[in-house]
């Protein structure tokens, strides 16, 4: 309050005790510019984790107005994260290490079905200090990019251990932005760092998918103490919407659950009917495993965790677009559109990994609609685009496209080469199929086109082509999301169906 003070020497003791009182004492007319208290408790509890997930070896307390908001004790690093993050993140994240070009990455990555609707979840620390930096932030999102969906954000804490004289920490008043000598070091570091990570939880859906799931199948309270009448189903209605069997199903039958008659199957001591049919040859070419990713698993490239995931046996298929499977543990339900789009995917992206994607040439030459731009492009850069499969020859300004790729033979071909010319014309095309350039067109290109080439929701599968779509899900990279980042299956345990009726607490 402006009285001089006089600084003594004073006996040594462990630790520091920091007290903020009377604040705007000789500032009032700052107080006026305060937020609310709680939004001025929340940045206080934000800075005070930055500190202690910077500090991990350091015991913290921080009281608020005489009330205990956080009590950390000494620990390592790893327990550190996942007491500030919280117990939801420790049960759906994995920690991984990498060191790129001197630059050591150790990153406390979340699930990509375990997102968040902002950033303010994505944390990094710099050399034992908590930054904000933008470079980063797109980063850590190019990491997660062909798994998750394009408004949502990733949950993750990423520390980041590098000589200091390649960064410059002076560029913000309070430290929170640096600058970076070379910024593609450390992107691709982070990045590198997040793929990583992501390769060994690819096929592992957050459990909160599951916890959603219970909460949309659990009556409300309201709903508890409805009248019958208005709570349970009317069985007459229900049986009189199943369609009555036959041997087609158009498009305009109402989508309910299907059974399956006459084919016994049994799974876990348990007997179920269900159709028998051998999977028709659209279907047969739709779930054909490539050569590459067969080669991919020999060699050891699927990580145990993946291999040691189980999708069940197919009992049936609701509306046309869910397959129910049961487990030895409960019950999965498949988006089957979902499931097959990150399928076709990840062939897309092996066969890439080769060089090229395998070509269907054409019986005959297409030719192919120009701008002046396209086609100087074109004269330039048409050897470029047959990694994708596609063979474009100039023939007196005139573009001839003799190939298409063969995963995606079945779409019109000239929308798909002038969708891909353009992505590669914006892009860029680099040598390798990085995060930048090829890696990109890829990921917009393939991804879109294995989008509108995968199994329809309303597509009506026979059991055998729903087994086979579980088996090709339990052998895909990724697979516990779409390419936009939906999950593709939830599960469902026995304890969980014990819950919902009631069984267990």
């Amino acid at each position: 309050g402006g009285l001089s003070q006089t600084i003594k020497p004073a006996a040594s003791r462990q630790g520091s005790k920091i007290e903020v009182l009377d604040l705007f004492l000789n500032t009032p007319a700052r107080l006026h510019f305060m937020r609310t208290t709680k939004t001025e408790e929340a940045a206080v509890l934000e800075v005070f984790k930055g500190l202690a997930l910077a500090h991990p070896e350091v015991s913290m307390c921080l009281t608020l107005d005489g009330r205990k908001r956080l009590d950390v004790r000494a620990e390592s690093m790893a327990q550190r994260v996942m007491a500030l993050m919280g117990k939801d993140f420790s049960r759906n994240s994995l920690e991984q290490r990498i060191e790129h070009e001197g630059i050591q990455v150790t990153a406390y990555a979340g699930l990509p079905t375990f997102h968040h609707r902002d950033a303010s979840r994505m944390i990094f620390l710099l050399n034992g200090r908590v930054i904000r930096d933008k470079q980063l932030i797109a980063a850590l999102r190019a990491g997660y990019r062909d798994v998750m969906f394009h408004d949502r954000y990733p949950v993750a804490v990423m520390a980041i251990e590098m000589d200091p004289a390649a960064v410059d920490v002076n560029v913000h008043p309070a430290k929170r932005e640096v600058r970076f000598a070379s910024p593609q070091k450390v992107r691709a570091a982070v990045v590198a760092c997040v793929r990583s990570a992501i390769e060994r939880m690819g096929q592992h859906v957050a459990d909160t998918t599951t916890q959603q799931a219970m909460q949309s199948l659990t009556p409300s309270a309201s709903q508890a103490t409805a009248s019958p009448s208005s709570s349970m189903p009317n069985v007459t209605s229900q049986q009189q919407a199943v369609p009555q069997s036959s041997t087609t199903e158009t498009s305009t039958a109402p989508r309910a659950m299907r059974p399956q008659p006459h084919a016994p199957n049994r799974v876990s001591g348990r007997s179920f009917s269900s159709a028998s049919a051998q999977p028709t040859a659209e279907l047969q070419s739709l779930l054909f495993r490539a050569p590459e990713a067969q080669a991919c698993e020999s060699e050891g490239n699927y990580d145990a965790v993946q291999a040691n995931v189980h999708l069940g046996t197919a009992l049936a298929q609701v509306h046309r677009c869910y397959i129910l499977s049961q487990t030895d543990e409960g019950l999965i339900l498949v988006d089957q559109h979902a499931a097959h789009e990150r399928i076709r995917y990840e062939q897309c992206k092996v066969q890439l990994g080769k060089q090229a994607l395998a070509a269907q040439m054409l019986l005959t030459p297409m030719p192919l609609p120009c701008s002046d731009d396209m086609s100087a492009w074109l004269h330039e850069h048409a050897a470029d685009v047959q990694r994708f499969g596609v063979d474009i020859r100039m023939q007196d300004d005139v573009a001839q496209v003799y190939s298409v790729p063969a995963l995606l033979a079945e779409e019109e071909p000239q929308a798909l080469i002038l969708e891909l010319l353009d992505a590669c014309m914006l892009l860029g095309v680099d040598a390798e199929a990085g995060d930048t350039g090829l890696g990109r067109i890829l990921e917009r290109w393939l991804g879109n086109r294995a989008c509108k080439s995968s199994i329809k929701s309303g597509r009506v599968l026979q059991l055998q082509e729903q087994e086979n779509l579980l088996r090709e899900m339990e052998q895909t990279p990724n697979i516990a999301q779409c390419n936009h980042g939906r999950p593709t299956y939830v599960r469902l345990s026995l304890h969980d169906l014990d819950r919902l009726f009631g069984r267990k607490e």
